[in-house]
């Protein structure tokens, strides 16, 4: 089989083109002009192609060569915070991008082309403050920031495209997953950085905004998992994908820091109000009833087992 990965850098991109690779399968990686293609940056026996992803001719030509089975949208412009200094970024890759690649599928059906399944890595972000309880695929959106209402946007195109032109289109709703891959601006593993350079002398303190921000966190490794299940599903359909758990930024900062041996978290914490980040969408929990039953997904790597992890690739080797 033979699979095209737009966003194959990113975290969720390097851990499916190591499952993929695992399977058999060829891995195509597109990446954005002035990535780094080789590892450590890149996985290797992933064929990687540069370009623009709103370059619509490059977009189809990729496709075209390479036939892929599957294409998974993993290309994300992720950050809530930053998408309200560059909101037009934030709309030509979470959103333009997306109607590019499904235009093509389109045209490719009309050409009575073989069908290509399209994985849309949609964002709890969608649903902003919402009081409803454990959030499930019907759920009400209520999109506060240009990030989550591109988001918003794609998701709903690609739902369009698979019930107008019968496009086997697959969404999954992921909320908040981490992992070692993550980039330090992402708060999890700005913590676990942090830790581990302070434990080893290299800084004094790190700065946070709000640490007692909740979120439902899963492990990235679990996640990508649960794409690929859903991809095998028979049924282009919809699927939340998180732990049904709530834990807050307080709480990682508490087992980091024991976890490299320094205790107490307190004495290195440093709050910036500066870092709060205004219509913070805290407390959003996942319903996965649909995945458990129709997948069987469930995520196995707990809370703290992600941290351990986290941890461990940043340097520090301690049991828990």
């Amino acid at each position: 089989m033979k699979s095209l990965i737009f966003g194959a850098l990113g975290q969720d991109g390097m851990f499916l083109s190591e499952e993929l690779l695992l399977k058999g399968d060829d891995v195509y990686g597109f990446v954005r002009n002035g990535s780094e293609t080789q590892t450590p940056n890149g996985i290797n026996g992933v064929t990687y192609i540069s370009g623009d992803l709103l370059d619509r001719d490059l977009i189809e030509h990729t496709i075209d060569k390479y036939d892929p089975d599957f294409i998974y949208n993993l290309a994300s412009f992720s950050s809530v915070k930053s998408s309200f200094d560059f909101p037009d970024l934030s709309e030509q890759i979470n959103y333009r991008f997306v109607e590019i690649v499904l235009q093509i599928l389109r045209e490719r059906q009309d050409k009575n082309k073989r069908p290509i399944k399209f994985f849309q890595a949609s964002s709890s972000e969608m649903f902003g403050p919402n009081p409803q309880g454990p959030l499930h695929e019907n759920s009400e959106f209520n999109p506060q920031s240009p990030y989550a209402l591109h988001k918003y946007q794609a998701h709903k195109s690609a739902i369009r495209f698979r019930e107008e032109y019968e496009i086997p289109v697959y969404t999954a709703i992921l909320f908040n997953h981490e992992s070692h891959r993550r980039k330090p601006t992402f708060a999890s593993r700005k913590i676990t950085l942090g830790a581990f350079e302070i434990a080893s002398g290299k800084r004094d303190y790190l700065s946070l905004g709000n640490i007692d921000s909740l979120r439902d966190w899963g492990y990235a490794g679990d996640y990508v998992k649960a794409m690929l299940m859903i991809m095998k599903n028979g049924i282009p359909d919809d699927f939340v994908v998180a732990t049904g758990e709530l834990h807050s930024l307080r709480e990682i900062c508490q087992i980091a820091f024991t976890m490299v041996g320094l205790g107490n978290y307190q004495p290195f914490i440093t709050i910036d109000q500066d870092l709060i980040r205004k219509n913070d969408t805290i407390g959003l929990v996942g319903n996965t009833n649909k995945i458990n039953n129709l997948i069987g997904w469930k995520p196995i790597t707990s809370f703290t087992e992600m941290i351990a992890i986290m941890i461990k690739h940043e340097g520090v080797h301690r049991k828990y």
